[in-house]
Order: C-alpha cells, then sequence, then structure tokens
C-alpha cells in the first residue's frame, strides 16, 4: 500500500468518527429554536439545521435582512472547550482582518448549553465551490493566521476568560507530540490488518524523525485549513471557519497539512498553495 492509501484511509476514518458523533446528538431543532427566539424575538423568520455541523449543533438563522450561524455545543468538556476556543481565535484573527465571521454573541448558555451567534459569511465551501484560482490565495490567508505569534511555547489552546493560554504538549515538545501520534496511527493500522502500511510508516519515521525541529517560534495553527472550512463567491475568498481545533505550533506543519487536506480532495494545488505562502510570510 502506498502512503496516498493511507492518508485517505485516515481521512474515511476521520469522517465516519465525526457523523457517528452527529447521529448521536440526535435532533435537537427544539432547542436551537428556543436560543434563536430568546435572541431575536418576532424579528426570527427562518432557522434550519445545517448538515455539516458535525462537532457542534449548527443553525442558519434569519432575522429581518440579516443572516447569521448559531452553534450549540453538547455538555461534553471538550465540545464546550472547542466552542470556546472558536470564538477566542476569531477574536485573534480580527486583529489581521481576516475574514473571519464577526461575533453577535459572547458564548452565552441556555439550559446548562453553550452557545454563540455569528454572522453568516457569504460564499460557499470550496468543496462544493472549487476554484483553483483561489490556491495562491489560500496560501497567503494561512500565512496572515501564522502572523500570530503570541505565544511562548507550543502546545494545546485553553479557553481561559477572555484569551486562549498555551497548555504544553505532555510529551515535552510539538517532536514528540507528532511521533507518538505517528507510533499510534501505525499501531492502529496493523492491529485493523494495514501492517504492510503500518511498517513502512515505522520505516520511514526511524529514518527521518530527528529532522523533526524542537526549538522553534511557534504560530497560532488553524489545524483544519481544507476545502470545507474556506468559503468563496465570485473567485475570492469571504471566509476562514471552524477554528476548533487551533494550537501552537510550527507553521511548516500546519501549512503542509492544509495542502495535503485538498490533494485528498483530488484538488492539486499544493505548488501554488505553498509559492502563496511564501509571499506572504516573508
Amino acid at each position: 500500500m502506498t502512503e496516498t492509501t493511507y492518508l485517505k484511509i485516515q481521512a474515511q476514518l476521520i469522517k465516519y468518527r465525526l457523523t457517528i458523533l452527529n447521529m448521536a446528538n440526535g435532533n435537537r431543532d427544539e432547542l436551537g429554536a428556543k436560543i434563536a427566539k430568546e435572541e431575536f424575538g418576532s424579528k426570527l423568520s427562518e432557522i434550519k439545521l445545517v448538515a455539516d455541523g458535525l462537532i457542534h449543533q449548527t443553525y442558519s438563522l434569519t432575522a429581518g435582512r440579516s443572516k447569521y450561524i448559531l452553534q450549540i455545543s453538547d455538555r461534553k468538556d471538550s465540545r464546550e472547550k472547542a466552542l470556546e476556543r472558536k470564538v477566542h481565535a476569531f477574536a485573534l484573527a480580527e486583529k489581521l482582518d481576516l475574514p473571519t465571521p464577526e461575533l453577535i454573541t459572547p458564548i452565552n448558555s441556555f439550559q446548562n448549553r453553550k452557545y454563540y451567534i455569528a454572522e453568516k459569511l457569504p460564499g460557499k465551501s470550496l468543496r462544493e465551490n472549487f476554484d483553483s484560482k483561489l490556491a495562491s490565495e489560500i496560501g497567503g490567508r494561512l500565512a496572515e493566521i501564522h502572523r500570530i505569534q503570541d505565544f511562548e511555547k507550543a502546545g494545546h489552546l485553553k479557553p481561559k476568560e477572555n484569551s486562549l493560554e498555551v497548555s504544553p504538549f505532555e510529551e515535552g515538545n510539538l517532536k514528540n507530540h507528532v511521533i507518538r501520534q505517528v507510533k499510534e496511527d501505525a499501531e492502529r493500522l496493523e492491529k485493523n490488518g494495514f501492517q504492510q502500511i503500518s511498517t513502512q510508516i515505522n520505516r520511514f519515521f526511524d529514518k527521518h524523525h530527528e529532522k523533526l525541529p524542537s526549538n522553534f517560534k511557534p504560530v497560532l495553527c488553524h489545524n483544519d485549513c481544507s476545502p470545507d472550512n474556506i468559503l468563496a463567491e465570485d473567485r475570492e475568498i469571504t471566509g476562514i471557519i471552524d477554528f476548533d481545533y487551533v494550537y501552537s505550533g510550527h507553521n511548516q506543519r500546519d501549512l503542509v497539512k492544509s495542502a495535503n487536506s485538498f490533494w485528498l480532495e483530488g484538488y492539486y494545488i499544493r505548488e501554488e498553495l505553498y509559492t502563496g505562502y511564501q509571499k506572504r510570510i516573508t
């Protein structure tokens, strides 16, 4: 099996996992309707469940002449933190005039469930509306995100009051964190019958893992700058969304992950994306 096959398997496993989580949440339209009415009252004219809201319950709202997005977390601590992390990341991105949603409400609670409301940005995701001519701009936008360098260490970002605080990786640094993740993935593949690709991964990392950097200036990493999370309209990027899993890390890892996400969907824009990134970051 090739590395391409392995990456596709990983992508599909993630999609299955998220779909199962979404099904487990069940249909909670009533809660979304109650929150929307609480916030907008008689101005609310439409509420629709957004099927792509895999991590949080997501609704499209119309109130007056404006459209909004409502996202509600479940009661799991990890989901609530992801929602809060996203909102704080939006605030950081606003400093650089990135096309991220403007918040209408802060993080609020309703019946012990956390939620927020933001403007609905125009455009469709690049999964639905892909244009290869945007490749260079995608790289440039990611470079802008990486200009946020407010962190002394690499690690997970945890919400604290009105900001994000770094919680260093348990393994001590990003290098050891990546090595552990790859080894666990290789073991998981082997247990599921993919011994050949597992062996190839282990051989590659045994040979090259020392090249992973230990010391570097951490940046804000989007961690999912993929076709699903970039909006476009009339050949212009109109939004970058879903900052749920941002972390403090190495810019090149985030850049390569973004390029891989397009490649896995059949969009071969790596060179153009890298060029756009390099122009903006220097």
